[in-house]
């Protein structure tokens, strides 16, 4: 069994998904880079009609070094 994690006010104030744009700027990189590291899977990312958005979590996984 895992042990629940307490809810942060982060997590109810921030949308799950950002788009692109907001990723981009959250990670100060070009949207040429993070396509290029969505495409070879550094950064996952998910399409929703014609959107590409980023998950939070990614985000979050990709500063701190975790394993995609």
């Amino acid at each position: 069994m895992t042990a629940k994690r307490k809810r942060t006010r982060e997590d109810t104030d921030q949308p799950l998904l950002v788009e692109f744009a907001d990723a981009c700027a959250l990670l100060n990189i070009s949207r040429p880079t993070l396509q290029k590291m969505t495409e070879d899977g550094r950064i996952r990312s998910v399409k929703i009609g014609r959107k590409h958005m980023v998950p939070r979590a990614e985000i979050h996984r990709f500063v701190n070094g975790e394993a995609a």
